[in-house]
């Protein structure tokens, strides 16, 4: 008697859109404007300027971009039953699309499609072990403390910090660290990213980094 497979609903479509957290490469483009002041500077901060702020502003980037917890859960959860389906559809092929992959199974690869040492039987035990990661990390995720209102200034802290010690250790003449802030919190404004406009308030961040976030 042949067993009637069960009708599954459609996969969903994978979202195309891709950022930071679906690995799509650093964007390390900067504003005209951060462009034009970094070259008004002169090469009073060297000649590697451009291309290292280049560079942190991709880093910062893909670090403020990232996922909140909650996304990534949504994730894993959607992940888990795409597999669940596949399983399902696997063990479900109808009559004549399963006697067909026996055929190829066996002329291919020399073994059953079903049954003991068959290419399901494979594809059940890794799918088995992924989902089963994927439950744990599952498990993880939904663990840690939900972050609710502003994100986090601290990796632009970090920004400002870095990018003031980079203008001390590569100016061609000696500053002060507060020409350095200075410099720094202008950087960052141009390339569109919102800091204090106290002077003071960039530098007592600045202190805070260094002492380690206190």
């Amino acid at each position: 008697m042949t067993v009637k497979a069960k009708r599954a609903k459609a996969l969903p479509l994978l979202d195309k859109d891709t950022g930071p957290a679906t690995g799509e490469l650093v964007d390390e483009s900067i504003s005209a404007d951060a462009e034009s002041l970094i070259q008004s500077l002169d090469g009073q901060f060297g000649d590697e300027l451009l291309p290292w702020f280049r560079s942190q502003i991709g880093t910062f980037r893909a670090i403020h971009e990232l996922l909140a917890t909650h996304e990534e859960l949504r994730m894993v959860g959607e992940l888990l039953r795409c597999l669940q389906e596949v399983r399902l559809r696997s063990n479900n092929l109808p009559p004549d699309a399963a006697a067909c992959m026996e055929v190829h199974c066996r002329r291919r690869n020399q073994r059953p499609y079903q049954g003991p040492g068959g290419l399901l039987a494979e594809h059940e035990a890794l799918t088995g072990e992924l989902v089963s990661k994927l439950e744990a990390t599952q498990e993880t995720l939904e663990s840690r403390p939900v972050m609710r209102g502003r994100k986090s200034t601290s990796s632009r802290d970090q920004l400002l910090a870095d990018v003031a010690a980079y203008t001390i250790a590569h100016a061609q003449k000696r500053i002060t660290k507060r020409r350095a802030a200075k410099v720094a919190r202008d950087l960052l404004a141009a390339a569109g990213i919102d800091v204090p406009d106290d002077q003071y308030e960039v530098e007592k961040l600045i202190r805070r980094q260094k002492s380690g976030g206190k």
